[in-house]
């Protein structure tokens, strides 16, 4: 699983999906085992799901692709904190930061 991952991230790259107004949407059914396992990993890692999964995604890459996903991540969620900002949230704003 994790070849074929890194092989659509490389053929594709991160933002190979549909857009939304800021990042990248992916919608994915899970066995509910395996989102459980990420939400362990994740916790034990001191970070949210979608940073764990970036992380595992962009690991196995060579370091200047992987340097552009980790730039292409910071971005969006930037963005991401600005448009909560701008809606008075400032919790989840700082979720992303």
């Amino acid at each position: 699983m994790q070849k074929d991952l890194t092989s659509l991230i490389r053929r594709e790259g991160v933002n190979g999906c549909r857009k939304r107004s800021v990042g990248t949407a992916l919608s994915i059914k899970l066995p509910r085992s395996i989102v459980k396992r990420l939400e362990r990993e994740a916790h034990k890692a001191g970070i949210s799901v979608e940073e764990y999964l970036i992380e595992f995604l962009l690991r196995d890459l060579d370091p200047r692709d992987r340097a552009e996903g980790y730039i292409d991540a910071a971005k969006e969620l930037l963005e991401q904190a600005k448009e909560e900002l701008a809606r008075g949230d400032v919790r989840q704003a700082a979720e992303k930061v």
